[in-house]
């Protein structure tokens, strides 16, 4: 008996090493708004904002760089909706 459960222990942790592993989920987009049945997703808010916060990003450093991006996104994201 103690010899089938070592047998059966060993195969379970060589099954677990051998496997591969299951997939995982992975997020590719997200909904960030709905409006009058239009989804507004994260990626079409990066693609409008990127070359905005790109050239913030290389006017202005620290606190005023991320004030500057705060605000090109909440104007773009305005924009969107």
């Amino acid at each position: 008996m103690v010899s089938k459960l070592k047998s059966w222990i060993f195969f379970v942790l060589m099954a677990s090493v051998i496997l591969p592993e299951s997939p995982k989920a992975e997020v590719i987009d997200r909904v960030i708004a709905v409006v009058n049945g239009k989804v507004i997703t994260l990626s079409e808010l990066a693609e409008r904002e990127g070359p905005l916060v790109k050239q913030a990003a290389e006017t202005f450093s620290g606190v005023e760089r991320d004030k500057r991006v705060a605000e090109i996104r909440k104007r773009v994201s305005d924009s969107l909706i």
